[in-house]
């Protein structure tokens, strides 16, 4: 049975299953969308993603029937949505794909601010104004190195790439959504052999063609996994130093010991052998310049 929920008296969305609960003696709601199969799960997973993550701000929900009159009391306050996903296995009870939407009960503003400072009070309290490395052993210092590193490659990713299509050059942003998104309609694309709608950075929507989107995924999947490896190749380095002296010296900029650097360029390399086989697929001129670098 279908459930349909109403957003601050305004949108409304299906759902499977809605449960008023407890979680840690906090009033809570877990809403569950229920699919036949993955791919039809993945691509309303960015959907749910975006109500409950990217727009989310519910002052009141509460359930409707299909001529919009409440059955359901309004629930105020609720927020703090976690995502999960459920697969089909040996212990479940359903074989359907199912997305679970948590929100629990928000403290009133007032209750908030106070215990928010209280937590702020007691961060300074533990944390020193800069980071001692003297303090730290030399496990944690490479900890400490690895995210810096990762952090600082990772926003490179997420401000994208260039992609040189038959009208022009454009400019796609990478985060964990764009990616999401891209993936998305490129197979929906390529399936169905049809257009759709996408955008890339500082330009309205259009429509792109099932060749254009299977480029746009092969060049900024092909740019992820180059600077993932990177990552990677900085940790294993990282983790190879014996002093804190020696971890504290590498930069995201610090050019890699040899047998790592050949590694990138194998992976390289193979991306470039993967871009060749499209080209001879695709059979267009447009991105005959089309490669990853070092």
């Amino acid at each position: 049975m279908k459930n349909i929920i109403r957003f601050n008296d305004l949108t409304t969305m299906e759902c499977t299953g809605f449960t008023p609960t407890l979680i840690d003696n906090v009033d809570a709601l877990i809403i569950e969308f229920h699919y036949e199969n993955f791919i039809e799960m993945n691509e309303h997973s960015v959907d749910i993603y975006r109500k409950f993550k990217d727009e989310f701000a519910l002052k009141k929900l509460e359930l409707v029937d299909g001529q919009g009159n409440a059955v359901s009391a309004a629930y105020t306050g609720f927020g703090d949505a976690i995502l999960s996903a459920q697969t089909p296995d040996s212990s479940s009870h359903t074989k359907d794909y199912i997305v679970f939407v948590q929100l629990k009960k928000l403290m009133d503003i007032e209750a908030k601010i106070s215990a928010l400072n209280i937590v702020v009070e007691q961060m300074r309290e533990k944390i020193d104004p800069v980071t001692d490395f003297s303090k730290m052993s030399l496990e944690e210092i490479q900890e400490y190195k690895c995210k810096e590193i990762q952090d600082e490659i990772s926003h490179f990713i997420e401000n994208g790439t260039d992609v040189e299509l038959p009208d022009g050059t454009e400019h796609f942003s990478l985060s964990t959504l764009d990616q999401l998104n891209i993936d998305k309609l490129t197979r929906r694309a390529e399936l169905f052999q049809v257009p759709v709608p996408y955008h890339s950075d500082k330009n309205s929507c259009r429509v792109y063609t099932p060749k254009e989107m299977s480029l746009i995924s092969l060049v900024t999947d092909a740019f992820v996994t180059q600077f993932t490896t990177l990552i990677n190749a900085y940790n294993v380095w990282i983790r190879r130093c014996t002093s804190p002296e020696e971890v504290l010296s590498i930069t995201a900029s610090s050019e890699l010991p040899e047998d790592l650097q050949k590694n990138i360029e194998d992976i390289l390399t193979a991306l470039n052998e993967i871009i060749e086989a499209y080209k001879k697929h695709a059979e267009v001129d447009s991105i005959e310049n089309i490669e990853v670098h070092p």
